[in-house]
């Protein structure tokens, strides 16, 4: 009987401790993604997100063999679950081999319901091999996921993937990736995600992974691979293509052990697309000559290539002569895969590609694209090619250089690729480069710390600038985020308040991995999906930052200060210039120098003056590598101290309009009328007229309370103003309510004075403003000319009590005069009513003729101006018209004055 009670003691402790190490994800849409249970007993319980990160998802991923965690979900993604909820917090470091072995806390958890059930998905493949192939180094693409074996779609995989899968067996590089099932059909299931390898990793797990299962795919599709440790390598008929991305470039074939380009005279579209297939690279979009040196090892070149088209390798296709190298024109190809696609298409101005001025690629070099015609249809078509989700704007970047390649563009919007669009023939325009089309899209992220290299952690993306919450950060991230943002390759990591009221938590659960390069590429949580309250909010302060720029209402501009022995210090301007700012804007990750000031422009500094004759090369790391006098040897004084104004000043205003740290802006003159003065950070500074525009006052007058904006007058028609002037253009659509919705570009674009200071009178004045002077001798005010009124005095309806039906009258150089119906239309209609607050437009019609000057004719409105003065028209009095020509308007809001008792 005691040995029965032992021997069933025993039992039952090893079958706890055994239930214990049981792990499973249940309600997924496979076997490695679901909700995270684990075995107590015989009891199985759901993990509560909040106690749950990415170290304890490795050790569930690693436990059940589904490779890595690709997320991890909190909110019951995968359902509540209908059994106990674990009371204890497991805390992984992520090296243990199955739950058991982590370490749990003794804390119980008594806030957490199956409302908070933690989900995971992991990666799942396990293995890969090449099958089919001669040897083990070519082959089909095979990957194991849990104990299945399958293929991948050809349209899935890309040159990058195969690279590091040829890498990760151990087989060199990858000389072809071809298609159709070029090594036989396999079985099972297909594997259809998507690797976005970089070509830096050695592992297919270390690639991220997107779009399970994004297109459908037969066997007839599986991809293969052909690593240069293959005997097929050395075969002729290897293809290479020379662009970035392995799918665009010059073509170069290799024949007889050597690889040489190939003549343009015997290639056609038909050759082109053997090559896309063969290279998986889908079909070829278009061929172009160039004289390029390439990579090829021979001055003999390839020509005589006859294919059909449908071939799936150039070597099914007819043999090639050799011809000795000349000057004729050798084959590039472009093709058609998504990411060769991208490859010709680019937005320049964002690291991520997702923002910036649009250039494409055409006769091997890049141009711009003018903005004649462009609107949003063609910008969505742009975002979607580049896989960079909807568009949210159109704006300028600046201008480029070189060709401006396309014009006139005319997409609907629902076009695969901006090459379906209608357009001029290519460099045939009439545009500078001013008018250099800029895009920005959805997917466009960016990253800041609130304090320049300290502070919150900030990401902008869909449009909003957000949080990333702390939730136990670790060094290898802050480590990334601070090299990111050129601030050093350490920091301290914190948890804060927000201090972005109301901003989603963006971010969560992020573990950067040692082989990621940007923040996008770590693993985290979805976008938006989080456990974080609003006082968990990461922040960071990056160390090893020995370089600064003081006193220049930015991080990029400034009096430059060294720190040395533990002090910070000043620069001499003693043969300081350009080349030494351009040094100290690169360290700051500032972009380039734009100027680079003296004699304490920013003002005089304190304490040593670390650097005296200072002569970078302009290519050094840090302003410490640069040649000069020894460490505090000089014979200047602090009035002597040298400065730097980088280019990345220009975002500063922009990105703190986003935050919104532009808290105030106001009129200066009367609450409704001034000169525009907004406030950057505790300075108020007016706005250049050059940078200025109606649909951006009306923004401002909304904003105010005070209607919508009548006049911009310029040139300081207020008085000027005082401090910083702020040149930056406010790209307003017209229906943002706060001028911190409109995009802001080009800081100082344009030089610019007090002289040119921006005014806005809004239609919330109820009398005309003058145009005064004061007398010489005299301190009365003397009104030259009545220039600008309010809405209803400068621009009116005659003939409605309401003011909403009437003869259409605009005031112009003192005097009220008509418009012609030459070219009129519902649409120039529209404009009126919504300008006069009538509501919609019903007809145009006449109201009889008026008298005095004729002043506008040929107006040609679209329809969504905010006023008729955006609209095109001729010249002011610049007319062929009589009186009985004169325009009359019917708006809805008539219809109220008519009927107001009822």
């Amino acid at each position: 009987s005691a040995l029965r009670k032992c021997v069933y003691l025993c039992v039952c402790l090893f079958n706890t401790v055994r239930g214990m190490k049981d792990v499973r994800l249940v309600q997924g849409t496979h076997l490695c993604s679901g909700r995270v249970e684990i075995q107590h007993g015989i009891t199985w319980g759901s993990v509560c997100d909040a106690d749950f990160d990415l170290q304890d998802a490795e050790v569930v991923c690693r436990q059940l063999g589904c490779g890595i965690p690709a997320k991890v979900l909190g909110g019951s993604a995968f359902g509540k679950g209908g059994h106990q909820m674990w009371t204890e917090e497991i805390q992984c470091t992520g090296n243990e081999s199955n739950v058991y072995s982590c370490p749990k806390s003794s804390t119980k958890k008594q806030n957490c319901s199956h409302d908070d059930s933690v989900g995971l998905v992991c990666s799942g493949y396990t293995n890969s091999r090449l099958v089919d192939g001669p040897d083990s180094c070519s082959g089909r693409v095979e990957l194991q996921y849990l104990t299945e074996w399958g293929t991948v779609c050809d349209a899935s995989w890309d040159l990058r993937a195969a690279n590091v899968l040829c890498q990760q067996l151990g087989c060199g590089s990858a000389v072809a990736v071809p298609g159709q099932a070029w090594f036989g059909e396999g079985s099972g299931p297909i594997w259809a995600d998507v690797f976005e390898c970089q070509g830096k990793e050695t592992h297919l797990s270390q690639c991220a992974v997107s779009s399970w299962n994004r297109v459908a795919c037969s066997h007839g599709h599986d991809a293969g691979v052909i690593c240069t440790g293959s005997s097929l390598s050395s075969l002729n008929g290897m293809v290479r293509l020379s662009g970035e991305s392995g799918c665009e470039g010059q073509l170069e074939v290799h024949y007889q052990h050597m690889w040489s380009k190939v003549l343009l005279d015997s290639w056609s579209i038909r050759e082109a697309s053997v090559v896309c297939r063969q290279l998986g690279c889908g079909s070829a979009v278009r061929i172009y000559s160039s004289s390029l040196s390439g990579t090829g090892d021979t001055d003999v070149c390839l020509t005589g290539y006859q294919c059909s088209g449908t071939e799936s390798h150039l070597l099914n296709c007819s043999a090639p002569h050799t011809f000795s190298c000349s000057s004729s024109p050798y084959v590039s190809i472009v093709c058609s895969s998504d990411r060769s696609l991208t490859r010709s298409l680019r937005l320049v101005g964002d690291e991520g590609g997702c923002a910036g001025r649009l250039e494409v690629f055409h006769q091997g070099s890049w141009g711009t694209v003018c903005d004649d015609s462009w609107d949003l249809n063609d910008a969505q078509v742009v975002c979607r090619q580049l896989q960079c989700g909807t568009a949210l704007n159109s704006t300028s970047f600046g201008p480029g250089n070189g060709s401006t390649w396309l014009d006139e563009v005319g997409c609907v919007g629902n076009e695969l690729s901006l090459w379906d669009c209608p357009s001029s023939q290519w460099g045939q325009h009439d545009c500078g480069h001013e008018k250099d089309v800029g895009v920005v899209c959805s997917e466009f992220k960016d990253l800041r710390l609130a304090e320049g290299c300290s502070g919150q952690v900030e990401v902008y993306y869909n449009d909003t600038w957000g949080n990333v919450c702390f939730n136990q950060m670790d060094a290898n991230t802050v480590s990334l985020i601070c090299q990111q943002l050129n601030c050093g390759k350490s920091g301290t990591v914190s948890s804060a308040g927000s201090r972005l009221k109301g901003a989603p938590n963006w971010l969560d659960s992020v573990k950067c991995r040692p082989h990621d390069s940007t923040l996008w590429q770590c693993p985290s949580s979805p976008w938006g999906h989080n456990t974080c309250g609003d006082n968990d909010i990461t922040s960071i302060t990056c160390e090893s930052n020995d370089v600064r720029l003081v006193n220049g209402n930015s991080r990029c501009a400034g009096r430059v200060e060294i720190l040395h022995q533990g002090q910070w210090g000043t620069a001499c301007s003693h043969y300081w210039d350009m080349t030494d700012a351009a040094v100290v804007c690169r360290q700051l990750g500032c972009g380039d120098a734009v100027d680079a000031p003296l004699s304490a422009h920013f003002g005089p500094g304190t304490g040593n003056i670390w650097k005296d004759n200072t002569l970078c090369g302009g290519t050094e790391p840090t302003l410490k590598d640069c040649a000069s006098r020894r460490w505090g040897e000089h014979n200047c004084g602090h009035n002597e101290d040298a400065g730097a104004i980088c280019s990345g000043a220009q975002l500063s205003l922009s990105s703190y309009l986003r935050a919104p740290c532009l808290h105030y802006v106001r009129l200066v003159q009367d609450s409704c009328s001034g000169r525009v003065e907004l406030q950057y950070l505790t300075e108020w500074g007016t706005v250049c007229d050059a940078s200025w525009d109606l649909r951006a006052a009306n923004v401002l007058c909304q904003q105010l309370g005070c209607g919508s904006a009548v006049a911009v007058p310029g040139q300081a028609w207020f008085g000027e103003g005082s401090g910083p002037i702020w040149a930056d253009v406010f790209e307003c659509q017209g229906k943002e309510t706060h001028l911190s919705q409109c995009v802001v570009s080009s800081w100082n674009r344009a030089p610019c004075s007090h002289e040119h200071d921006a005014g806005v009178i809004c239609t919330g004045e109820d009398r005309c403003a003058q145009h005064c002077t004061v007398g010489e001798g005299s301190q009365s005010h003397v009104c030259i000319e009545t220039i600008f009124c309010t809405s209803a005095l400068s621009l009116r309806l005659v003939g409605d009590e309401g003011g909403c039906a009437g003869r259409l009258e605009v005031f112009h150089q003192g005097s009220w005069g008509t418009v012609c119906d030459d070219s009129w239309d519902l649409n120039d209609a529209q404009v009126v009513c919504r300008q006069l607050q009538c509501g919609t437009a019903l007809r145009s019609t006449s109201f009889g003729p008026g008298n005095g000057s004729i002043w506008l004719d040929e107006v040609g409105c679209v329809g969504n101006e905010s006023s008729l003065w955006d609209c095109p028209s001729a010249q002011w009095g610049n007319h062929d018209c009589v009186h009985k020509e004169d325009v009359g308007v019917v708006c809805s809001g008539q219809f109220f004055s008519q009927h107001k008792t009822w």
